[in-house]
């Protein structure tokens, strides 16, 4: 249809249109309270790079800002992170939210399968990211955060005990991989390979355990095929 706008007038709309967008695009990017080098806070960034969904992570942690009541009564009750901020919906809890991102956000449907057993799958290999891997976190609480961001030195006890754990784990992970999948399950990247990616990649950083996964070959090439990722990649850089 013909209008009769001046060359000025159509400009001055052409900015509203921009600027109208760009507000739009910032409305519908979520948001994640979280740190950049959260363990959790990063299971939830990679999967959302996994399935391109927009978002901006921001929080004041050395301001306290998870521990302040404000923050326990809009976000998470117990003032921990990460924190999904989708719209007016929030949920917290790391493995629950990528859990929701794989259910909204993934359109490969691969990330977290809907074929019920495939799914069940995926779920019991995150809750064994949950229950098992625990050595892996108490290593990197000891030989990681407690001497590069608290100053203190790692007890020794504890590091030889989790030590022995952790090697107990990775033996029984290698024998999983040993049977042919390239991830925890089938062939496709899902949430449950998110799951223990943070504490195994920080791991490793430490220069006593840069090369602890060559005893685990089978283990060692799914971290070297996950790692690559460009999700990872990105993700680990984050501050």
């Amino acid at each position: 249809p013909k209008t009769n706008l001046t060359i000025s007038e159509y400009c001055k709309a052409s900015v509203i249109i921009i600027k109208l967008t760009e507000s739009l695009q910032k409305m519908s990017k979520l948001l994640v309270k979280a740190a950049g080098m959260s363990t959790c806070g990063r299971r939830v960034f990679t999967a959302l790079e996994e399935t391109g969904t927009p978002y901006e992570f921001k929080l004041d942690y050395a301001g306290g800002e998870h521990k302040t009541a404000e923050y326990k009564e809009k976000y998470h009750p117990f003032g921990l992170m990460p924190v999904l901020v989708d719209g007016d919906f929030a949920l917290f809890e790391s493995r629950a939210i990528i859990r929701y991102i794989g259910n909204v956000y993934d359109k490969s449907g691969t990330l977290y399968p809907s074929d019920p057993k495939t799914r069940a799958l995926v779920d019991q290999w995150i809750d064994v990211s949950a229950n098992s891997y625990s050595p892996i976190e108490l290593l990197v609480k000891e030989t990681f955060f407690k001497p590069n961001f608290f100053k203190i030195q790692p007890d020794a006890a504890v590091v030889t005990e989790q030590e022995a754990k952790a090697k107990d784990v990775f033996s029984v992970l290698d024998k999983h991989f040993a049977k042919g999948s390239q991830f925890f399950v089938g062939n496709n990247v899902t949430v449950a390979d998110i799951a223990f990616a943070p504490y195994t990649e920080y791991l490793l950083t430490v220069p006593q355990y840069a090369n602890i996964l060559d005893a685990y070959p089978n283990l060692k090439a799914w971290w070297t095929r996950f790692s690559s990722r460009p999700s990872w990649q990105k993700v680990k850089t984050l501050q």
